[in-house]
């Protein structure tokens, strides 16, 4: 194995990354996918830590840059001038996530890999063997569809911080069963999971947290594992972060959405206990954690119920607080 460095000017070129795979021919095995949007202080750690990689298998690097108003397509296109056969660069000409479309269904039908790695270019890997050792383990456990490992929480000059968001719910291991239903959570920058397929369905498009859908989705293809053999990754926090930054209130608004879409996809495409499952924890959010009568029916309202079905809801919460 060969000696590795996070510092530019260590950085292994393209042909020692590629001298340590057992073949260079054929697609990759592992399809590395991130998404970027006015990264440009961060993009640069996102890609040393791709590139630090050591593998005996191919992999390639798929950046998709969501039409950056700064520097970070400039950058992605500078290391993907001196990494050719390894960088695949796409550049939006037109933002869609202001289009309401979910960044990873731009993205992962790109991947040609057995396994998809994730990590969002404002995050970052450490581990210059995360790559080989998530390949061996889902290579030797066929049912395991995802795994993922832990993470830490950072600033934007890198400094560590204390945060629930890296940590704090991850889930050790669990079934395909427990993913379906959202009782599994990893963080999205540790993901590798199988290249299977997953439905663009038209209710991803109007969840806000879209990896609870991926889990979900991928649970139906087995379970996962937590790596406790791998550096953490590392999470960061600032203030361009789409889910980082959101307040309490706000956050608990994006779970009353997702779970809220995540019933209409099961009860739409015929899966009635997911339904039904999903409904309670909808309903559970409003009921349980809303601060007022209001803020219930504000919510109920936005994310789009027939009046008459926010009325009866309203007429249960009333006599459930009654009791």
């Amino acid at each position: 194995m060969r000696t590795t460095s996070t510092h530019p000017e260590t950085l292994p070129d393209q042909d020692s990354i590629m001298s340590q795979w057992s073949t260079s021919t054929g697609p990759p095995l592992v399809s590395i996918c991130s998404n970027t949007y006015n990264h440009e202080q961060f993009i640069e750690d996102a890609l040393r830590g791709f590139l630090i990689q050591d593998t005996d298998f191919p992999f390639e690097i798929i950046v998709r840059d969501d039409a950056s108003t700064d520097g970070t397509a400039g950058i992605i296109r500078s290391y993907q001038k001196r990494y050719p056969l390894l960088i695949r660069g796409i550049y939006e000409k037109e933002n869609q996530y202001a289009k309401c479309i979910p960044p990873t269904t731009r993205i992962f039908p790109k991947a040609r890999g057995k396994y998809i790695a994730f990590c969002d270019g404002d995050d970052s890997w450490t581990d210059p063997h995360k790559l080989q050792i998530q390949f061996d383990y889902l290579e030797n456990h066929p049912g395991i569809v995802i795994s993922g490992h832990p993470a830490i929480s950072v600033d934007r000059q890198g400094k560590e911080i204390p945060s629930a968001q890296a940590s704090g719910r991850t889930v050790q291991c669990v079934t395909g069963e427990q993913l379906i239903r959202g009782d599994g959570y990893m963080q999205s920058l540790s993901w590798m999971f199988r290249n299977v397929e997953l439905d663009n369905a038209p209710e991803r498009r109007m969840v806000r947290n879209g990896d609870r859908f991926i889990l979900s989705l991928l649970g139906h293809y087995g379970g996962s594992h937590y790596h406790t053999d791998i550096q953490p990754g590392r999470y960061r926090v600032h203030e361009g972060g789409v889910w980082s930054m959101l307040s309490q209130k706000n956050r608990m608004e994006a779970h009353i959405n997702t779970w809220y879409w995540m019933y209409r996809y099961y009860a739409r495409t015929g899966q009635q206990a997911y339904a039904d499952h999903y409904w309670r924890k909808f309903l559970q959010v409003v009921f349980l954690r809303s601060s007022s009568k209001e803020l219930t029916e504000r919510y109920l309202r936005k994310i789009g119920l027939p009046r008459k079905l926010v009325s009866a809801i309203m007429n249960i919460l009333a006599v459930l607080v009654r009791r």
